[in-house]
């Protein structure tokens, strides 16, 4: 791959990458109605009913934790009818899940890229979509970013019609195709230890387009996602789309993490770009340049570093209401 677009990284897209810590950070006090988010460590107790039918199945989990427990069950053939039970527990659950009323984080990062740009996502869960539906309603769907769910969501449906001749449409799972048909859920992957992305088309395409926008990358930032090795195959097929450290020499990598540093650049480590300063670590997402720089992350640090006039940074305003922030962001669209 030519580095021809290290050299007008304004053009170039803001890639951004969400695992399960950023639906925490983003919904610290539960979805609308209390109801909690689960991490991969305390999945079982969390998710209603899951607890409760692995304790009548005799199914027992030391750990409590989902990845290893679903791909222990994946290996034996016996145990195909408490897989679908399984399944059937977990989206059931995170389809019930509700974003608040009130603006969130991910309603912010939604408003903060262009068009250009790109959110992928490892979540299940519905809050990306349905912060994307909520913004577009308000400031077009023509100004959002494009968007992948990587392992499917509850939320997500698709069409591939052949009156499309070829192109797989993606939306939300209540939307209606362009076509007149009901757009058919995505399914969900679950945590075996060899995920299979290119199995079904819906999730091959977005992939794909992760690829794309990953390989053009001119700022990439990971939030709340920690490579697990349970999902090698995922980091094998990240670590291929971002290519050699000599192919992004004025990139920005910025991983939001709550982990101590020295682990973080670790875990990263074949993502950091070939100078160490352009690689950094945060607690919160609203410390990050895509969060002081919205609608504005690429060609702000393409001014500051390759034209050396700095741009001053205008952060989302946090405690705006629906009303002032759609006023606030009109400029930038």
């Amino acid at each position: 791959m030519s580095n021809a677009k290290a050299f007008d990284g304004r053009n170039n897209p803001h890639t951004v990458l969400l695992g399960a810590g950023a639906s925490l950070a983003a919904l610290p006090n539960g979805d609308r109605y209390g109801r909690k988010l689960p991490l991969m460590s305390n999945f079982i107790s969390v998710v209603d009913g899951l607890e409760a039918y692995l304790e009548r199945a005799g199914i027992c989990c030391s750990t409590g934790n989902i990845e290893t427990l679903y791909a222990d069950l994946a290996e034996r053939e016996t145990q195909k009818e408490h897989l679908a039970a399984i399944e059937s527990i977990i989206s059931e659950y995170f389809a019930s899940l509700v974003i608040p009323d009130e603006l969130t984080l991910y309603d912010h990062l939604v408003l903060s890229l262009c068009p250009k740009d790109m959110i992928a996502t490892f979540n299940w869960d519905p809050f990306l979509m349905q912060a994307l539906t909520r913004v577009g309603d308000r400031i077009g769907f023509e100004y959002l970013p494009r968007f992948a769910h990587l392992h499917g969501s509850v939320a997500e449906g698709y069409c591939d019609d052949p009156v499309h001749d070829g192109k797989m449409i993606i939306g939300h799972t209540r939307a209606s195709c362009d076509c007149g048909n009901t757009l058919k859920p995505t399914p969900l992957l679950y945590p075996i230890r060899r995920k299979d992305y290119s199995g079904h088309p819906a999730i091959r395409v977005q992939w794909k387009d992760l690829r794309t926008s990953l390989q053009n990358a001119y700022l990439f930032t990971i939030f709340g996602y920690s490579a697990p090795v349970s999902d090698a195959e995922a980091v094998r097929l990240l670590k291929d789309a971002w290519g050699e450290k000599s192919q992004h020499p004025f990139d920005l990598v910025e991983v939001v993490d709550v982990a101590d540093k020295r682990t973080i650049r670790k875990r990263w480590e074949p993502f950091m770009p070939a100078s160490e300063h352009h690689f950094g670590t945060r607690s919160s997402w609203y410390g990050t340049w895509l969060a002081s720089h919205p609608r504005r992350s690429c060609e702000d640090l393409w001014s500051t570093r390759m034209q050396l006039q700095p741009k001053a940074g205008r952060p989302i305003p946090r405690n705006a209401s629906w009303d002032e922030l759609c006023e606030w962001v009109q400029p930038l669209l």
